[in-house]
């Protein structure tokens, strides 16, 4: 049970997630809005869905396609996700409608174990956890700018928080210092690391302000 406890949030901050967007009206297949970056986005899970990829599209710039690999946002992690999700749909909307639904559920799981070090109870923490996975940026970004997703943000937050916090106790022995699950750590650099280029930036400007 207590290893299951950061998953708790995700039931919660899916059902605040479905009331706000009222998802039981709406057909899945269709993508929740048209704005913004939404058509390019499509695109994408398009070519994931055709069994291609982000980098080249095919069927779009003819006559010898459309090259996206020059295209900052380079999306790997987020489109790896995709092409999961397509394994069982071939509607694109449902894809991208799919990932976003699946990032509040992932935000929610990962801030809940990103915020367990710095000592905040359990209730402190799933309650915490699942307003961030609701944030008003959540809804107003949407699939429109499905870039700008902040999955493991909490991640990198908790350790430039460890890491200052350490330099006011320098005294404190390992034993007594709190530490962030490695294997999260690493994982959520790697998948920050190969996606939207803003996300890296301000993850390593945040970093590199606590190390100094």
């Amino acid at each position: 049970v207590k290893s299951l406890w950061p998953t708790m949030g995700v039931p919660l901050a899916l059902a605040c997630a479905a009331g706000l967007t009222r998802l039981w009206r709406l057909d899945l297949r269709v993508p929740f809005n048209y704005w913004g970056d939404s058509i390019f986005e499509l695109v994408l899970a398009k070519s994931i869905v055709d069994g291609g990829w982000i980098w080249f599209v095919e069927r779009l710039g003819a006559p010898f396609g459309l090259v996206i690999a020059a295209f900052p946002q380079n999306l790997f992690f987020s489109s790896l996700v995709m092409r999961v999700i397509a394994m069982f749909t071939h509607e694109p909307g449902l894809v991208l409608n799919l990932f976003w639904i699946f990032s509040v559920a992932l935000t929610s799981v990962v801030c809940n174990l990103a915020l367990r070090p710095l000592g905040l109870g359990k209730r402190s923490t799933l309650v915490l956890s699942t307003l961030y996975a609701i944030l008003p940026h959540t809804f107003y970004r949407n699939i429109a700018h499905i870039s700008l997703t902040y999955m493991f943000v909490p991640v990198i937050c908790a350790q430039a928080l460890l890491v200052l916090s350490r330099a006011r106790q320098p005294a404190a022995s390992k034993s007594e210092q709190q530490h962030l699950p490695r294997g999260l750590l690493v994982f959520s650099c790697l998948a920050i690391g190969v996606d939207y280029i803003y996300t890296a930036f301000f993850s390593c400007f945040f970093l590199a302000a606590a190390g100094i």
